[in-house]
């Protein structure tokens, strides 16, 4: 009976080292990891002109000479500015502005590298809350979260990413309302900022539970790289309630940025993926590539330049 004992007193010794050796190499793992890689890009429009482009050559055709950016990285952020569905009934708007994409899109987007996908524009509700909830239901089949929209007017449109024990939150709000659409609070919806909601939008900014905080703003001008005076008050209460990098799209060109309160704010990051446009600067890009360290926040941010020829991204060499 005392062998029995010992030998049972042994495998419970042993058992608790494998437990905490267990432990402690998955802290020492976590603490091991001390820098995070984001690139963020602005907005991707896959109807149109460029929907020929990609019967021509395939879905992954647009990202081919990119994504090894996005493929080596930590976390892969960009503006889906159409909705993924087949649905038929579409927004009561001018027809040449109504964007419709392929299912396939979403497959490429993943094989492409992103990881979330900001949905909070005026484009994505193109066919209504039919075809943004299709969109979604996409996305997540391949693996990519969304933010800025959710399947109701109730539920948590922020995203959470998490590595190591180290949590990045996004949030996502749109300036411009979804254009031929009467808003359902039961149906899918997109997230709104204006200077009515303000408050509500500081709370939900200055809530999120995370060590690092990015908000997507969908504002501004088309066409026009220079921030308006409400672009600004918007950037500025993010900041004052813990975003510690903006970023925003719309305008179709690069626009300006600044340091705000020591954050990092970018007004417009441009087109992505787009169709050929008339306008100048339309075809000009970038990849906003930001290094965190756990524990004193930004280290780097790269502005790798890029070129949007046949809706194709090109690097700048």
């Amino acid at each position: 009976m005392k062998r029995i004992l010992q030998a049972g007193s042994v495998m419970i010794l042993l058992v608790l080292l494998l437990v905490f050796s267990g432990v402690q190499a998955q802290e020492k793992r976590a603490a091991g990891r001390k820098e995070f890689v984001i690139n963020i890009v602005g907005d991707i429009m896959l109807s149109r002109d460029v929907q020929r482009m990609l019967n021509d050559n395939g879905y992954d055709y647009p990202y081919e000479e990119v994504s090894y950016y996005f493929l080596e990285d930590d976390l892969t952020i960009g503006n889906l500015e159409c909705p993924i569905t087949q649905a038929g009934n579409a927004a009561n708007k001018e027809k040449r502005l109504i964007f419709r994409a392929d299912y396939e899109n979403a497959g490429a987007l993943s094989r492409a590298g992103f990881n979330c996908l900001n949905l909070a524009n005026n484009h994505t509700m193109d066919y209504l809350d039919e075809g943004l909830g299709d969109t979604m239901e996409a996305l997540r089949e391949e693996g990519i979260s969304t933010v800025g929209a959710g399947m109701n007017g109730e539920e948590d449109t922020t995203f959470v990413w998490e590595k190591d024990g180290y949590k990045i939150g996004i949030l996502a709000f749109s300036a411009l309302p979804t254009e031929g659409f009467f808003y359902d609070a039961k149906a899918p919806t997109v997230s709104y900022i204006s200077t009515y909601n303000t408050d509500l939008v500081a709370e939900k900014i200055r809530s999120l539970e995370c060590d690092f905080k990015i908000v997507y703003f969908h504002w501004g001008v088309e066409y026009m790289p220079y921030k308006t005076k409400t672009q600004e008050s918007f950037a500025h209460m993010a900041v004052d309630n813990g975003a510690d990098l903006v970023v925003g799209a719309h305008p179709h060109v690069i626009g300006e940025s600044e340091i705000y309160a020591g954050v990092p704010i970018y007004y417009s990051l441009g087109n992505f993926v787009f169709d050929r446009q008339i306008q100048p600067g339309t075809d000009e890009t970038m990849i906003l590539q930001v290094v965190i360290d756990r524990e004193t926040g930004i280290k780097e941010i790269t502005e790798i330049p890029a070129k949007i020829i046949d809706a194709r991204v090109h690097l700048i060499k």
